[in-house]
């Protein structure tokens, strides 16, 4: 990153990015100087399935569930085409998008989004 923390905080925020995302890349930055990218995939409002390969999504839910127009769109809409990079980090904030609907699932469905991921 150019300048200094608070040139670096309105560049990021000047780019849809929030301070959680800044923190992060400071962290990094501090950790030999080289230069590093941030990858803004985002789509408020979501729930997680729609993040999740297909595979991932069947492990928690019944393949009646596994509407392809629906789920796992936003995993192929913007992290799939990742798969090819390295990546050395991702921050996951979703807040509330998956309450009143299958709460009961959410670990399955977390710990199943890692562990994809992490195979890409």
């Amino acid at each position: 990153m150019i300048g200094d923390k608070n040139q670096n905080l309105s560049l990021l925020n000047g780019n849809g990015l929030n301070q959680l995302t800044y923190s992060y890349n400071f962290k990094f930055d501090s950790y030999g100087g080289r230069p590093i990218g941030l990858i803004a995939t985002s789509y408020g409002g979501t729930p997680i399935g729609l993040w999740m390969p297909r595979d991932a999504f069947l492990k928690c839910y019944p393949s009646s569930m596994a509407d392809p127009m629906t789920n796992s769109s936003l995993y192929n809409g913007m992290i799939h085409q990742f798969t090819r990079m390295v990546i050395y980090g991702v921050i996951w904030y979703q807040d509330e998008s998956n309450s009143g609907r299958n709460n009961d699932k959410y670990v399955c469905t977390f710990t199943n989004l890692i562990q994809s991921w992490r195979q890409i």
